[in-house]
């Protein structure tokens, strides 16, 4: 049996042992409150993210768009940890350069409330 979403640390195993088996629908709720509370935290203590956190939630905020649920609770635990940002992307200019709390807090509420199409 594979599991594929653990790395290392009692904290990827229990969010493997939650989240294996979850519905699509709980897991994009589980990552959309994740992300939602970090950047309320951001708001909370009235700072910006810094370049690593902005574009961990950034990666996090498309997975969600894109419906790599998965990938996305991978990205917004980087942001937590403030992990590096991948070798190859590190030089390059982005938008995780200059964003700001209010600019992330947006970007999360169009992914949240955009219409669904699937349906049409």
């Amino acid at each position: 049996m594979k599991f594929g979403c653990c790395r290392s640390g009692w904290n990827d195993r229990s969010r493997c042992v939650i989240t294996l088996g979850m519905a699509p629908e709980a897991t994009r709720q589980s990552l959309s409150q994740r992300v939602h509370r970090f950047v309320a935290v951001l708001e909370r203590y009235k700072r910006n993210p810094n370049r690593r956190e902005a574009y961990h939630v950034l990666s996090a905020i498309d997975c969600l768009r894109e419906e790599r649920y998965e990938a996305g609770l991978d990205a917004i635990q980087a942001a937590e940890h403030v992990e590096p940002i991948p070798d190859g992307v590190v030089l390059m200019r982005g938008l995780h350069d200059n964003i700001t709390v209010a600019e992330l807090s947006e970007a999360l509420r169009k992914v949240l409330h955009a219409p669904d199409n699937s349906g049409s």
